[in-house]
């Protein structure tokens, strides 16, 4: 479970002196996650889930954490913004990085093209 999950991570950080990022599914795992995790990772099918993100922020904020984004292929580019517009508006500083993965067009047909 997550306990024993945050414990490895703890562990890994401490003996390999090297920096996390993990995702988290809940919003009560927020506080625990950005306890241990340089970066909190929001997954790409939870980006949209406004409860999630905002106690995401407030965690991340608290422990001067980062949050991490993953772009669902299913999210417009240009709707980016609201995911990053609900961390500001919750804690009143953008302390998020995206990641593109792409667009789904259809069935079975991702596209990514950073060109």
């Amino acid at each position: 479970g997550i306990d024993e999950g945050l414990k490895i991570l703890e562990t890994v950080k401490s003996k390999l002196g090297v920096k996390i990022i993990t995702d988290l599914h809940e919003p009560a795992q927020a506080e625990r996650v950005a306890e241990i995790a340089d970066i909190v990772q929001i997954p790409a099918f939870l980006a949209r889930q406004t409860d999630l993100v905002i106690a995401t922020a407030e965690a991340a904020q608290k422990h001067k954490r980062l949050i991490h984004i993953k772009k669902g292929q299913f999210i417009a580019p240009w709707d980016c913004k609201n995911m990053v517009n609900k961390v500001v508006e919750a804690i009143g500083e953008n302390i998020v990085m995206l990641c593109e993965r792409g667009s789904s067009f259809g069935y079975n047909n991702l596209v990514v093209d950073m060109l």
